[in-house]
């Protein structure tokens, strides 16, 4: 009996002395506590402030952090849309005016005393115009930003559409045509760029998809509005004050409402901007220090794209 009470006794003391048994679903648990714990480069990022206080060169201007509300990457989903419908706006205008003259050929030749054949020029030499226009847009958006070259191109697609409108020959009306093609081939030309610039992988698809659905799409609406207006009292001239109006108010959208989304320029304005107002000459981004003359600017953006 004196054994069996020992024996018992040590049982339940090597009971008490073993840890209790490891469940399966602590090493998930605590597994899923550790991925919920800042990372080192998490910490990293949220230790780089607006000034440039990069180990690498200390005066690098560069973004906040992976949240900086500068980067277009993480500006709002409402905001982003807001740029989209811009985009799509300034597509439509132009791929609008690319047809709507076609409504009022019959009128021009009357008009003028031209052949069918002249008159159809207005079309052709716009869609000239379209393949003139790409080569210098899209360049110059990567080297000046998208804002800039957008408002330009539409207030000079604006400008050039009064020359059709009040033109008194068919040599004006037709210049005029061309270089609304030149200068409407803008939208089409950046609006890649503008896209990427503010959607992740994920969801430009679908921006995109919208845009090109501007593109190709609207050409349609040119006719039926321009057949409207020609069969009025209005006449075809009128055609060309729709494209006019729409190609103003785009231009004043553009003006007023569309944010330069191209991180080159807007890390180029920051780090002005820091040397503004710290007064520390030598901050710069990676992108400063480039070469701005005429000669480069030609070589780097307009002739190598061809040569490569």
């Amino acid at each position: 009996m004196a054994s069996l009470s020992n024996q018992t006794v040590s049982q339940e003391h090597s009971e008490a002395s073993t840890p209790p048994a490891k469940h399966q679903g602590d090493d998930s648990t605590n597994a899923l506590f550790d991925l919920e714990k800042p990372t080192s480069q998490d910490r990293k990022a949220q230790d780089v402030t607006d000034s440039p206080t990069s180990k690498e060169d200390p005066n690098l201007v560069t973004w906040s952090g992976p949240n900086d509300p500068a980067n277009p990457q993480n500006w709002s989903y409402n905001r982003k849309l807001g740029i989209t419908a811009i985009w799509v706006w300034a597509n439509m205008v132009t791929t609008t005016a690319s047809s709507i003259f076609s409504s009022g050929t019959e009128q021009v030749v009357e008009e003028f005393h031209v052949s069918s054949t002249i008159a159809i020029l207005g079309v052709s030499l716009f869609l000239l115009g379209y393949a003139v226009g790409p080569p210098i847009w899209g360049p110059m958006s990567e080297r000046f930003g998208r804002k800039r070259p957008l408002f330009i191109a539409t207030s000079c697609f604006t400008l050039f559409c009064l020359p059709v409108t009040l033109g008194q020959n068919i040599q004006t009306v037709l210049i005029g045509r061309f270089f609304c093609g030149v200068f409407g081939s803008a939208p089409l030309s950046i609006v890649g760029g503008g896209i990427v610039d503010i959607w992740d992988p994920v969801s430009r698809g679908v921006a995109l998809a919208s845009c090109i659905g501007a593109i190709f799409g609207t050409p349609i609406l040119g006719p039926i509005m321009g057949n409207f207006i020609a069969a009025s009292y209005l006449r075809w001239r009128w055609d060309n004050w729709l494209s006019a109006i729409m190609g103003l108010s785009c231009s004043m959208i553009v003006l007023f409402l569309l944010p330069e989304t191209f991180a080159v320029v807007i890390l180029k304005k920051k780090a002005e901007h820091v040397r503004r107002k710290t007064g520390n000459v030598e901050a710069k981004c990676i992108y400063d220090g480039e070469k701005k003359d005429l000669k480069t600017i030609v070589r780097v953006y307009l002739v190598r794209p061809f040569s490569e």
